[in-house]
């Protein structure tokens, strides 16, 4: 029966904050097996920094013979994955290396995560292969080799690639996009900055007329002066819109309104009748009789045959005389 031999040196990440480091170094890494030869290292000596490729230095890592063995590391976070760079023993068997699977994922279950491209082959005397995974995302990078009685030896795995700087949410008030070095963040209405931190001053327009503006994420509120009305405070109140005047005509003004009075009323509202006998206007204590709209003056017995001989000072200012039977007189409106 024969037997394969794989063997896997190392796997490097390139995180995206330094790109071209090997950020697997030195990062937990497990295997389905380990074997017993002691001049084999464990699942570790793969991300050891070490690319020596004789596999009686100790740099490399080895399963048993088995069906699917199976390598991974853990990277601690999600990273975007560029490429992964595998390194083949050459001081034999490099074969058995040839016809192996790439995973990457968030499942340290090898076999789950998707595989980066199709079944991989390398050349027996070629040191080392590279495969682009094409930004694949992932916390965990597997190496797999399908089949039954094989042994999975790598002498060193490098893996290419960035760390998700979205992974971390930075963008408070929009869309994160991973770009390389770094990431771009789309902002939602009304927040602006690197972060979408910052909220837009809808205010600095000076939008409200006659009001004051209160700042709001991506809209503003005004506060309107008395008397003003209107998204942006523009309109007048037409505080004579109720009809305030009840025996007059209302003039509207700022928050305020004006009533001329009607003939006879007066008042603010022009809701008060006009008392024509209060003050007195009649002389020589003649008796004053309210007609509403003017006033008679009677003497006190009503004396009859003695007409009232008008003059200037018989009636109120803007009024006329004119004389009544019965020695009266009444004073009516010009």
């Amino acid at each position: 029966m024969w037997k394969l031999l794989l063997f896997v040196a190392a796997v490097v990440v390139w995180a995206e904050s330094a790109r071209g480091e090997n950020v697997a170094q030195g990062k937990p890494a497990y295997q389905s097996s380990t074997h017993p030869d002691p001049n084999i290292g464990p699942a570790s000596a793969a991300v050891d920094g070490n690319t020596n490729t004789d596999f009686s230095a100790g740099s490399c890592a080895s399963t048993l013979d088995q069906s699917n063995p199976s390598w991974w590391v853990d990277l601690g976070q999600e990273h975007i994955i560029d490429r992964v760079d595998i390194f083949n023993r050459q001081d034999c068997c490099g074969e058995q290396l040839d016809h192996f699977d790439i995973h990457i994922g968030d499942s340290p279950q090898v076999g789950q995560n998707l595989k980066c491209g199709d079944d991989h082959r390398i050349d027996p005397n070629q040191p080392a292969i590279s495969v682009s995974c094409y930004g694949m995302r992932g916390r965990y990078v597997g190496i797999r080799l399908p089949g039954p009685f094989r042994r999975l030896t790598l002498c060193e795995v490098l893996v290419s690639g960035e760390t998700d700087d979205c992974a971390s949410s930075p963008c408070v008030h929009g869309t994160c996009s991973d770009i390389i070095g770094g990431y771009s963040c789309y902002c939602e209405p009304g927040w602006t900055g690197h972060n979408c931190d910052t909220g837009i001053n809808e205010c600095e327009s000076s939008p409200c007329v006659h009001g004051t503006c209160i700042d709001g994420p991506a809209s503003y509120t005004c506060r309107c002066a008395n008397g003003w009305a209107g998204t942006n405070c523009e309109q007048d109140i037409d505080d004579c819109a109720t009809n305030p005047c009840i025996h007059g005509t209302c003039t509207d003004g700022v928050a305020s309104y004006t009533c001329s009075c009607e003939l006879g009323w007066e008042g603010t509202n022009c809701d008060q009748d006009v008392d024509w006998c209060n003050p007195d206007p009649c002389h020589h204590n003649w008796i004053c009789e309210d007609l509403g709209v003017d006033y008679h003056c009677h003497p006190p017995h009503r004396a009859r045959g003695f007409p009232y001989k008008c003059s200037s000072d018989s009636c109120l200012d803007g009024m006329y005389c004119t004389p009544e039977s019965g020695g009266a007189y009444s004073c009516k409106h010009e």
